[in-house]
């Protein structure tokens, strides 16, 4: 969890505020290695296993044998590798990961153009940024469970008796 803006604020240092805000941003780029590992298992066997079910049919018709099934089977797999990566969310919060830890890093930037520009009133300045970082970690958050309640709706309506006649019709 990213560390808490209080510390920042007591600091009542622009070097303590820039190494806190580093730490926010390193915190979500360690977060978004997890996620982007579990997303790479999930899409890349999927869309080998798409692609090969496609060809499957057409390379069975050139060797005189029947892959049909073997098509199936893989667009199976791989559509529930697909569905995988969508229901537990894995590119998309490694995605949001890197934005937020771009955006922190952008305000660490700005931050500092600010304090090189003028040494006055730093103070204002330290509290402007610690708000800016936790309004950019407030937004992932909300966003997060955003995605939380959208996977958790998309599991249910799966779930739910009847979902391939709805998905049908």
């Amino acid at each position: 969890m990213p560390e808490n803006s209080e510390s920042a604020l007591r600091m009542n240092s622009p070097s303590a505020a820039i190494r806190w805000g580093l730490k926010q941003a390193n915190w979500y780029r360690r977060k978004k290695q997890e996620k982007q590992i579990k997303s790479w298992i999930c899409r890349v066997p999927a869309t080998i296993l798409v692609v090969v079910s496609g060809v499957a049919p057409l390379l069975g018709g050139l060797w005189g044998a029947d892959l049909t099934k073997l098509g199936y089977v893989g667009l199976l797999v791989g559509g529930g590798l697909f569905l995988t990566d969508r229901l537990f969310g894995f590119s998309k919060s490694w995605i949001r990961s890197i934005r937020t830890a771009l955006l922190i890093e952008a305000e660490i930037t700005l931050f500092e153009v600010s304090i090189a520009e003028s040494q006055i009133d730093e103070s204002a300045k330290l509290q402007s940024f610690v708000i800016s970082i936790n309004r950019i970690v407030m937004e992932e958050t909300d966003a997060w469970i955003a995605d939380l309640d959208q996977q958790t709706e998309d599991a249910r309506q799966l779930a739910s008796p009847g979902a391939s006649a709805k998905a049908e019709g």
